[in-house]
């Protein structure tokens, strides 16, 4: 749940950032570049009976030999008239316990609001490194399963003071891929950042005119960042729209694609288009968007 206060608070220290933080990636971008060529990551496609430390147990289903991280197990879906057929086998992540997905925040007198990212690298990423939330790691991870290294920045997350918690929500993990399982997704701002015990070398801060731009680059910002970001967004935009025409238009503030599709999409069934089952809209003429209609990210606006 979101702590409201603390939540409502943010949204209003943001809101006074728009005039002075920097929205130019470039500097970001170049400095990504940077810790690119300085570091060493290698990652290529190997058998899966090749993998150290994995293997099927009598189902035939990939576990780790710890019995923790995630596993790869079957699943047989009956979908009825929902999808696009009505049944089908796949692989499927299991990985109960999820994990935690947060962005550390402070405000710069000069800056603003600004949000710490970290040039993370992972094996099946495109460029090696992406921007990431401060902190992205599994359960199993945070109990080093691995035997290796705590993973950054958790430390601030157990600080008995100097942090305050914006909010913290469970949010389901992709449930084409996961079984089942959530992450939990935290913006936390620093009062004081000595609670910070990790090395900042591939971190960076970032306000959020310039994670709005790196959002628009390809294969830069991970969208775990947008997924986490999202509470802040939507209403406070807005202000962002002149005055004389939101005097013409009404706002109504949705939180999912199909309520904006709904009431979005000029078709004459729009519940039975979604499900497929009305006539192709592209086979007769769309009437224009009538003058003082405007589509707003997150608001339909009429």
């Amino acid at each position: 749940m979101a702590e409201r206060a603390h939540l409502d608070w943010f949204r209003g220290r943001l809101a006074a950032s728009r005039t002075i933080e920097p929205k130019d990636p470039a500097p970001i971008l170049a400095w990504c570049e940077q810790r690119r060529h300085s570091i060493r990551f290698k990652a290529d496609l190997i058998g899966l009976d090749d993998v150290r430390g994995w293997s099927r147990d009598d189902r035939g289903n990939v576990r780790h030999k710890s019995g923790q991280f995630f596993g790869v197990e079957g699943v047989r879906v009956e979908s009825g008239d929902l999808r696009e057929v009505a049944s089908w086998e796949q692989p499927i992540y299991t990985q109960p316990e999820g994990g935690i997905l947060a962005l550390l925040t402070r405000e710069n007198p000069a800056s603003g609001v600004e949000f710490l990212l970290h040039a993370k690298a992972e094996p099946g990423n495109i460029g090696v490194i992406q921007l990431s939330p401060t902190i992205q790691s599994t359960w199993s991870n945070i109990r080093r399963a691995h035997a290796g290294k705590r993973p950054p920045m958790v430390e601030v997350l157990t600080a008995e003071a100097g942090v305050r918690i914006v909010y913290r929500a469970e949010h389901n993990e992709e449930g084409g891929r996961f079984w089942r399982k959530s992450n939990e997704n935290i913006i936390a701002f620093l009062d004081d950042e000595r609670v910070i015990g990790t090395d900042l070398t591939m971190f960076c801060w970032a306000s959020l005119g310039q994670i709005k731009e790196l959002a628009l680059l390809d294969n830069v910002l991970s969208p775990f960042v947008k997924t986490i970001l999202l509470p802040l967004e939507n209403e406070k935009d807005i202000p962002e729209i002149p005055a004389a025409i939101v005097k013409s238009l009404h706002f109504e503030l949705v939180e999912h694609m199909d309520t904006v599709l709904r009431k979005a999409l000029i078709v004459p069934d729009p519940e039975n288009f979604l499900r497929g089952e009305a006539a192709d809209p592209l086979a007769r003429p769309v009437p224009p968007v009538a003058p003082g209609e405007v589509a707003v990210p997150g608001v339909v606006a009429h």
